[in-house]
């Protein structure tokens, strides 16, 4: 029998009880990133964690949060014509407060993490039946829980007999890295995609990409240079300024994140997230966030000025001074996140198929959830790019 622990705030929790369970990689689900979003209240969402005890034994744990949302902001032109048919009927469709299991932040992660497989139904049991609590205490109608691998899929299917539709969200783009230094990557290319990326660094004098250890305020040369420092050592404010500048031009958001959330993040993360600093002269462009556990390094965030960024192709060097901090640091593999899929695709980067499992607690709204589900949550086709010369090339023998 699976006993739940349902506490209001992830600072109620021992940081060594929660973490106890993370596996290495699991960055996104440790309690100090979990306190930076809390703490910088996110879209102002509401927040609640929930642990699972066979006995004594903490067998699992997830992190919920409700907050306002349109769930439009997935759907493709067709499927936004329809949720306006159906807003003349019900105003509010798919734009209500909605319970989440997860955080308020688009990275493509989940933030349910089952530590026995035995557990996994009674947990998934308990799970729903904890949300559904809290939903009644809250009205909101809308639960969602989100996001899963294929990988994953046949364990969270269990959901979908209690009734939740299983929904394609939007792909995750990760690559998996086999060569041991950029050289040997940029031979494996093709030649069209070899010449953008050589074009690119061409534009900063680079034949591949270089990044200088230390800091960024410092004064420079005039030209262009990416630096690397830990996330601690650089301006927060700095950062979530160029972000605002990313957010006004993105076509799909879920959620802006706060300043507060970046001046949190920055300061409790440490040494563990860093940032990359593209400078020209004393001038920073563009900055990225970077983070690495084990044999895996994720890009999360971006930030960037768009005077000038052409000129330097600043998006797509940091995006290759990151690919090559890969090779160099001998990581297994490189998340490249959701969105921005053309760059990402180009240097190799493969779309992994995640999903979300969606229901309403009034049945007239989940009935027309199912029935206009394709139209409304498109399954989204990636165009297919051959980044290399043969499939698998740069595979270790």
């Amino acid at each position: 029998m699976i006993r739940v622990v349902r506490l209001r705030s992830i600072l109620e929790i021992d940081e060594n009880v929660w973490d106890g369970i993370v596996p290495e990689e699991g960055f996104f689900h440790c309690h100090r990133f979990i306190r930076s979003i809390e703490e910088a209240r996110v879209q102002e969402a509401d927040f609640w964690y929930l642990l699972f005890y066979d006995d004594q034994r903490l067998v699992g744990s997830a992190a919920l949060c409700a907050f306002r949302v349109s769930l439009d902001l997935f759907t493709g032109k067709a499927g936004q014509i329809l949720i306006r048919f159906l807003r003349r009927m019900v105003p509010n469709f798919l734009k209500v407060p909605i319970l989440f299991c997860g955080l308020p932040i688009s990275i493509g992660r989940h933030n349910l993490l089952i530590a026995d497989p035995d557990s996994s139904d009674d947990i998934l049991r308990r799970l729903h039946e904890e949300m559904m609590a809290i939903s009644r205490a809250e009205n909101v109608s809308y639960l969602c829980v989100k996001e899963f691998d294929e990988q994953l899929r046949p364990q969270m299917d269990r959901l979908v007999d209690d009734g939740f539709l299983r929904l394609p969200s939007i792909p995750y783009m990760s690559l998996p890295i086999r060569w041991p230094s950029f050289a040997a990557y940029l031979e494996d290319l093709r030649h069209t995609y070899r010449r953008q990326i050589l074009g690119s660094l061409g534009k900063i004098g680079w034949k591949e990409p270089h990044v200088e250890l230390g800091g960024a305020e410092q004064a420079g040369t005039a030209s262009p240079r990416i630096v690397l420092q830990p996330a601690n050592l650089v301006s927060a404010d700095k950062f979530y300024d160029l972000y605002r500048e990313v957010m006004k031009r993105a076509t799909v958001k879920l959620e802006t994140l706060n300043r507060e959330f970046f001046r949190r993040f920055f300061a409790l993360m440490g040494g563990e997230a860093e940032i990359l600093s593209f400078m020209a002269g004393n001038q920073v462009l563009g900055m990225a966030v970077i983070l690495q556990r084990g044999p895996t390094m994720s890009f999360l965030l971006v930030g960037l000025r768009y005077d000038g960024l052409q000129v330097y192709d600043v998006y797509f060097n940091l995006i290759y001074a990151i690919l090559n901090l890969a090779f160099e640091r001998s990581c297994r593999k490189l998340d490249l996140g959701q969105t921005s899929y053309y760059i990402k695709q180009r240097i190799g980067g493969e779309g992994v198929k995640v999903y979300f499992y969606l229901r309403s607690t009034k049945k007239s709204i989940h009935a027309l959830l199912r029935i206009f589900r394709r139209g409304l949550f498109p399954d989204l086709a990636l165009r297919g790019h051959r980044a290399f010369k043969v499939r698998g090339a740069g595979r270790p023998s």
